[in-house]
């Protein structure tokens, strides 16, 4: 069923002087947000989980509007019949249903989408362009896989820029939690640990995301004190002499092997997990605030 208000041209530039926003601000930004409406409104919600919907907001269109979204495809579970199914394979499948159903199937759209699908090993790009009266707008939306039979998702909710009394809900995740959770699994575990999923994850988590330190340290020193787990540098030390040790870099090309995968080296993914965690490690340790946000692009902390 369509939407009552349809968007016009007429329309759209009466809103951008009522929201004293540029026109081209207000279009992307009407383009941007229908693109997460009708993902987020279809079966397919619970699925597909927001990574960037902290750009959802006016402030951020009139400031910094990048027409870029960013989605994990979350699987808790993968059922059984899924076996021998790379993820990519997997994450190709379910974005194709996305296209055909979602973005060109269904009915309520307001905005009419042109998506050309590109899928690659780790990830799979949709190059949209949102047409209204025959104004164009393109757009760039990033499908990821991600399996975590714990994760727990965050609801978050925003209004629509051009009609507020819709609100569009949303999944999303906080990597801070994630990332505290993998540590721990880690430093407890140590060479006992089944799979290795753990520093995969830590790895890929910290090659993408923004991090606010200070919420992973705090996540840790709450969970060190209430499973009473000492606050020495044993097994951060342990952990940091993995980087050479054959046992685990054979663990590493089988776990590698399981997901047919090539990268990353055993040496990077431990240098990436010294340079993130020894640094929040020592705050927990030393009872003292950490002050650093993670910047996937250096690679390091600012």
């Amino acid at each position: 069923m369509q939407k009552e208000q349809k968007l016009t041209a007429v329309f759209l530039q009466d809103m951008a002087t009522q929201k004293g926003l540029a026109f081209p601000k207000l279009l992307g930004a009407v383009v941007l947000e229908e693109a997460v409406r009708i993902i987020c409104e279809s079966e397919y919600s619970g699925e597909f989980w927001l990574r960037n919907g902290n750009i959802l907001t006016k402030e951020n269109y009139d400031r910094n509007l990048k027409l870029n979204l960013e989605f994990d495809y979350v699987m808790q579970k993968a059922p059984k019949d899924l076996e021998g199914i790379t993820p990519g394979e997997l994450l190709r499948d379910i974005t194709q249903h996305v296209k055909e159903e979602v973005f060109e199937g269904q009915e309520n759209r307001r905005v009419d989408f042109e998506v050309q699908m590109k899928a690659f090993p780790k990830f799979v790009r949709f190059d949209c362009t949102g047409k209204i009266e025959g104004m164009r707008v393109p757009i760039s939306i990033l499908f990821h896989y991600l399996q975590d039979e714990r994760l727990i998702p965050k609801k978050e909710t925003f209004s629509l820029l051009v009609f507020p009394e819709e609100e569009v809900s949303y999944y999303c995740f906080q990597p801070e939690s994630i990332l505290a959770e993998k540590y721990l699994e880690i430093v407890t575990k140590l060479e006992l640990i089944q799979n290795l999923k753990a520093y995969y994850d830590v790895y890929y988590l910290l090659d993408r995301e923004s991090v606010d330190g200070r919420k992973v340290r705090d996540y840790i020193s709450e969970y060190c004190q209430s499973e009473k787990i000492p606050r020495d540098n044993t097994r951060m030390d342990m952990v940091k002499n993995y980087k050479d040790y054959t046992f685990m870099k054979k663990k590493w090309k089988v776990f590698l092997r399981s997901i047919h995968s090539k990268e990353p080296a055993w040496e990077q993914v431990m240098e990436r997990f010294v340079s993130f965690f020894e640094p929040i490690w020592k705050a927990v340790a030393e009872d003292f605030i950490f002050f650093g946000d993670w910047m996937p692009e250096l690679n390091r902390f600012l």
